[in-house]
């Protein structure tokens, strides 16, 4: 029983990865990218950036991601590493 309970609080921690504006290396099964502020907090960018490595580890993985205008702040195309 206390196996499944560790699982359940495991799963849920990696669950829901917030991506930075930093570069992101995560595994779990739920990603969400929002738009975020850069490190001088000037600008907001988007989080899902083409550095970006995210790994799912179930069979139903999700990614969320709130991608900005181009002309704004971001590249007109985002290719971030993603497997499974």
């Amino acid at each position: 029983a206390q196996d499944a309970v560790i699982k359940a609080i495991v799963d849920g921690a990696v669950a829901n990865n917030v991506l930075t504006n930093a570069t992101d290396i995560l595994s779990g099964s739920s990603f969400t990218a929002p738009q975020v502020y850069t490190p001088g907090g000037d600008d907001r960018i988007n989080s899902l950036q083409d550095e970006d490595v995210l790994t799912g580890t179930s069979a139903k993985n999700t990614l969320t991601a709130t991608l900005g205008n181009s002309n704004d702040n971001g590249a007109e195309t985002i290719t971030p590493t993603l497997n499974n």
